[in-house]
């Protein structure tokens, strides 16, 4: 988010030699005030059933590009094992992102958010066929959640990733706004 600041500065500074200033407070507060939901968000849910909490991220990145920015941030949690439920539209390249992903996962839930173009979790599967790592299908995204939590550890980070489909509605699910399917 560091770069897209840095892009929104920029700009401004355009606007401003173009006769729109605004102040060094307005642009602070502006900054302060940025919410992105489903982009690098950190959140606790608590289970109702057993009074824990687990941790997740959500991150709406779908190409290679917003997935290594997701694998820097991963990075830096190197002590927390992570548990990725992540879903793919068929026409991005899911191959090239789950390669970039996969190492930092413990286990990979695959599911199926968009009925029309998301791609099947068997196709996310495949592009893994040779690489060393648990993975499962889960369809509901409802389904995919669950099993993400029952094999969660305490301290783990479940991470929901892959398709803005997919971190919008488990967004909704996790926040009890929406129930799937």
């Amino acid at each position: 988010q560091g770069d897209n600041t840095a892009l929104a500065l920029a700009a401004l500074g355009i606007l401003a030699s173009e006769g729109f200033p605004l102040s060094d407070d307005t642009i602070r507060k502006g900054i302060a005030q940025v919410s992105w939901p489903g982009r690098l968000e950190y959140f606790s849910h608590l289970d109702s059933g057993n009074g824990s909490a687990q941790d997740y991220l959500l991150d709406g990145g779908h190409n290679p590009a917003g997935i290594a920015a997701l694998v820097s941030e991963l990075q830096k949690l190197d002590s927390r094992s992570i548990i990725m439920v992540w879903a793919s539209m068929a026409d991005k390249d899911f191959g090239q992102c789950l390669r970039l992903i996969a190492p930092l996962c413990r286990e990979i839930i695959f599911t199926r958010p968009e009925e029309n173009r998301s791609a099947t979790p068997e196709q996310l599967k495949a592009a893994l066929s040779d690489y060393p790592i648990r993975c499962h299908a889960a369809v509901p995204v409802s389904a995919a959640l669950d099993k993400a939590a029952s094999l969660a550890k305490k301290g783990d980070l479940i991470c929901i990733a892959g398709s803005l489909y997919l971190v919008g509605k488990a967004r909704a699910i996790l926040l009890g706004a929406l129930t799937d399917d």
